[in-house]
Order: structure tokens, then C-alpha cells, then sequence
């Protein structure tokens, strides 16, 4: 089975860190790259405007995604942000 197969139907937490951020540079890449792979994308950053537009481009490449604003240095963000993310059926690949 290639990598790439095994994405397809997962569903992607993509995250600020470290200046990798899902609205921009690297982050918005990656994203682009799961939802070419077929996953479902959860977006959380700091940055609202950035992440809503990634949002905007992986969802013109066919994907679902849901984009939350989202220090992930506040604990307290980060379990209002969990709260917030529908249910999926999705398998969430751990490697």
C-alpha cells in the first residue's frame, strides 16, 4: 500500500508550531497536501484570517476542512478548540 493510499478518508490535525503555522508557509502547504491526499483537515492557528483562507484553498481542491482559531500554548484553547471539531467516523492515522 503506497503512503499515500493510506492518508485517503484520515482526518488531519494540522497546527501552529514552531512558525509552521496551517494559514501560512509550510502549514498551508501541508494542508494543501492532505486534501490532494483525500483527508478530512482540522486547522487550528492563531491567526484567523490566514487559517480561514487556507480553508478556502483545500476546499477548492475538493476538501472538508474546519478551520478554528487556536493558541495551542493555552491548554484551556486547545480543549474549547477539541470541543469545537465534529465527529468523524475518519480514521485517525498514528504512526
Amino acid at each position: 500500500m503506497l503512503e499515500e493510499d493510506r492518508l485517503f478518508n484520515t482526518l488531519a490535525l494540522l497546527f501552529g508550531i514552531a512558525h509552521v503555522f496551517a494559514g501560512s508557509g509550510l502549514g498551508r502547504l501541508l494542508a494543501q497536501r492532505f486534501a490532494r491526499l483525500g483527508s478530512t483537515l482540522i486547522l487550528w492557528d492563531v491567526n484567523a484570517a490566514g487559517n480561514e483562507e487556507t480553508a478556502r484553498l483545500v476546499k477548492k481542491l475538493g476538501a472538508t476542512a474546519h478551520a478554528y482559531t487556536c493558541d495551542i500554548s493555552q491548554r484551556n484553547q486547545v480543549y474549547d478548540a477539541a470541543e469545537k471539531v465534529p465527529p468523524s467516523p475518519l480514521h485517525v492515522h498514528r504512526k
